[in-house]
Parts: structure tokens; sequence; C-alpha cells
């Protein structure tokens, strides 16, 4: 029995994460440079890209599955335990190379999509702090004023007023 058709698949699945990397680090200077029709196409792209990733790994878990049981042994669905069960040298081989890929471009993706959140963070955080300098009330003033005197206590208002 041969394991050719979840090799296959894995090819797949290494092809769709490297795509995915591209994307992010097209991503990460279109962030930098607030490009937001740009971030909507890769967005996009990026969108299509996971879907059809997930789409692999359920026919992955599936050939797995139906793999397992035919080999009459208890159901698994990591590539580990195929590797395991595997004793075809060839097959075997590509089956390690896949593994230790994918985990290396997997934790390559999660890096760089944990630079984008920050960024995203960051721009969020920026402008948040750029609206609340143009639109807020400050609770308290930033020079002393005696208590006794006129207008104590009165808020000074931003440049634009806000509906409360």
């Amino acid at each position: 029995m041969s394991v050719q058709p979840i090799i296959e698949i894995l090819q797949q699945q290494e092809e769709v994460y490297r795509q995915l990397i591209t994307t992010a680090e097209q991503k990460t200077p279109v962030l930098v440079n607030n490009d937001l029709k740009q971030l909507n196409i890769i967005m996009k792209q990026e969108r299509a890209l996971v879907k059809k990733a997930e789409e692999l790994e359920k026919l992955r878990y599936q050939m797995t599955y139906s793999y397992f049981a035919k080999l009459g042994t208890r159901y698994r669905y990591k590539l580990v335990d195929l590797i395991q069960v595997v004793y075809v040298v060839e097959e075997k081989k590509s089956l390690m190379r896949f593994h230790t890929d994918l985990n290396a471009l997997l934790s390559t993706l999660q890096t760089k999509n944990e630079l984008n959140q920050q960024l995203i963070q960051q721009s969020l955080s920026f402008l948040d702090y750029s609206l609340d300098l143009l639109v807020d009330y400050p609770n308290e003033e930033y020079t002393y004023q005696h208590p006794q005197q006129a207008g104590y206590g009165k808020q000074v208002q931003g440049k634009f007023d806000k509906k409360s």
C-alpha cells in the first residue's frame, strides 16, 4: 500500500505555505506605507490561499485516516504516526522531508504574521492616539489653576466636537 497520494497532497500544502509566506512578506511594506488598496488585494489573495490550505489539510486528514483504516490499526492522523508505519524507504524519506519542511514553513509563516500583527496594532494605537488628541476632552488641566479662580474645573474642548 502506497502513501504516494498523501505525498502529493503534502507537496501541494508546501506550495500553498510558500505562497502564504510570500503574501505575508508583501504585506509588511504595505502595512508600513499604509497602502490600503494594495492591502485589500493581498488580503483577498491570502484568504484564497488559507481556504486552499484548509481544504488540503482536510483531504490529507481523510487520506491518512483511510490509510490507517486499510492497515487495520488504530486511526491516527499525524504525519509522525504515518512516518512510523511506512516501511518503503523512498516514501519514508519523502514523508520525513515534508515533516521537517512543513514545520519550518509554518514556523516562518507564524513569525511573519506576528510581525504584521504588531505593525497593525501599532498603527491602530497611533490612530487611536491621534484621534484622542483631536477629539477627546482632557479630564485634567495641564497647568495649575487655583480652585477659587473663575473657570476652574472647566474642561478644555478639543479641535473637534464628537457625539456622545
